[in-house]
């Protein structure tokens, strides 16, 4: 298997640390890299809550503001 497709055969959220963590839904899980340079193992290390240093209300917030920028910058209207 080359390696595009073994990094995009990662599933990145099927971990019960992620399936219990409350950001989930807006990160998507670690970054598949990360889960096959330790093997396949999702481990704290490599989980982006960890370098978080905020509250989950204003990251929730601050995401939103810059994907609505971004929306606006392309043109897109919903």
């Amino acid at each position: 298997m080359d390696l595009i497709s073994k990094r995009l055969s990662v599933a990145t959220f099927e971990h019960d640390e992620c399936l219990k963590c409350k950001i989930l839904p807006v990160c998507m899980g670690p970054c598949s890299q990360k889960i096959l340079e330790n093997n396949g193992n999702c481990t704290k290390g490599i989980c982006s809550l960890g370098s978080i240093d905020t509250k989950l209300s204003d990251y929730l917030f601050i995401d939103f503001f810059v994907k609505s920028m971004v929306k606006e910058c392309n043109g897109f209207d919903d």
